[in-house]
């Protein structure tokens, strides 16, 4: 098995192993809280740990972790965490307060995914922009593929948005019945075969 296989196997073996859902509250001036709950596997916690610093899983784990992102990031606050374990993960459960897009932003853009910004389009409509995937930029070859989409094919990754406003569009993904919800489910594989920029756009 050649390195670049390995790589991705092993990335996408990562990526499997933890359940994310990322939960935020948008107020009209950019500020609001952030809600993540999620799941790590505990072998791949410690797979490749080799000093307390190091490990492979790019996400907050333990409180001190989310105390040192709070800490380095300007305009955010811990408001809660909690986390439980048992033989086979860890379940991690938390809420953060932000008090502008850019440390929203700020967030995201340490993980693999992109930014977020607020903008306006010419109809004087507010757009909210996350990248949620930055894009491969080069093909899985068909065994890999495969692979990918048998063993992952149940695991997703799930966002939702309430915005301060009634939503008018939202794409991709959906609304809730009182419009102020947009809610964005992608799946493993999808997540990991996408080649260009997965960009998820919520306009009130």
């Amino acid at each position: 098995m050649n390195r670049i296989l390995f790589i991705l196997i092993l990335s996408s073996f990562l990526i499997s192993c933890v359940g994310i859902k990322s939960e935020i509250e948008l107020d009209d001036d950019g500020s609001g809280t952030l809600r993540l709950s999620y799941k790590v596997s505990q072998m791949i916690l410690h797979l490749g740990r080799l000093e307390d610093d190091e490990r492979v899983v790019p996400l907050p784990v333990n409180r001190r972790d989310f105390e040192r992102t709070v800490q380095s990031i300007e305009g955010l606050s811990l408001n809660s965490y909690s986390s439980r374990e048992d033989e086979e993960n860890i379940y991690i459960d938390t809420e953060l307060s932000f008090q502008s897009i850019e440390a929203l932003s700020d967030i995201f853009s340490r993980s693999d995914s992109g930014g977020i910004t607020l903008t306006q389009n010419d109809k004087g409509d507010t757009v909210y922009t996350q990248v949620i995937h930055r894009g491969r930029g080069e093909d899985i070859d068909r065994d890999t593929l495969e692979m990918i989409e048998t063993f992952f094919k149940d695991y997703f990754i799930e966002y939702s948005l309430t915005a301060p406003g009634v939503i008018k569009e939202a794409s991709p993904g959906t609304t809730g019945e009182n419009r102020k919800t947009a809610v964005f489910k992608v799946s493993i594989p999808e997540y990991i075969e996408q080649l260009e920029p997965l960009v998820w756009e919520v306009i009130w």
